[in-house]
């Protein structure tokens, strides 16, 4: 996402992962996910997924509302552009804190793997759109 935000940097799009919470769906039913063979060779499986989909408590309209306040036209969510985003979190409580996430690196995916020649340009990019961007925020 980091990479996206800072090559389109110039553009109104925004990129973000989303975390979209627990929702309870079907698609969280042990008899959706794996067969009842599978479960019986995998008593581990079964404990798992037996205690998982009653966790799922979220309301559905939680990612929802996530998804339409980070794509508002207003954006009030520019500052979270690139970033990995919880529908469980405070976003305004993070966009007040938006010193401390850009300093700990926080609400990044991170990947260590050995650099190319294209990643490093990337992440050049990306420091130059981030410095920008806290010297526009700090301007105000």
């Amino acid at each position: 996402m980091e990479s996206l935000n800072a090559e389109y940097k110039d553009t109104k799009l925004r990129f973000f992962a989303l975390h979209p919470a627990s929702v309870k769906t079907r698609l969280g039913e042990p008899s959706e996910v794996t067969t009842p063979e599978l479960l019986e060779q995998s008593p581990a499986m079964r404990q798992f997924l037996t205690h998982f989909y009653p966790m799922l408590r979220d309301a559905v309209e939680l990612p929802a509302y996530t998804a339409v306040f980070l794509a508002h036209p207003d954006g009030r969510a520019d500052l979270l552009k690139g970033r990995y985003i919880d529908s469980n979190h405070d976003l305004g409580e993070i966009i007040k804190r938006i010193d401390v996430v850009r300093r700990e690196r926080m609400y990044s995916l991170k990947g260590d793997l050995f650099p190319t020649e294209q990643d490093r340009k990337m992440r050049e990019r990306y420091r130059k759109a981030d410095v920008s961007t806290d010297e526009t925020s700090n301007a105000k």
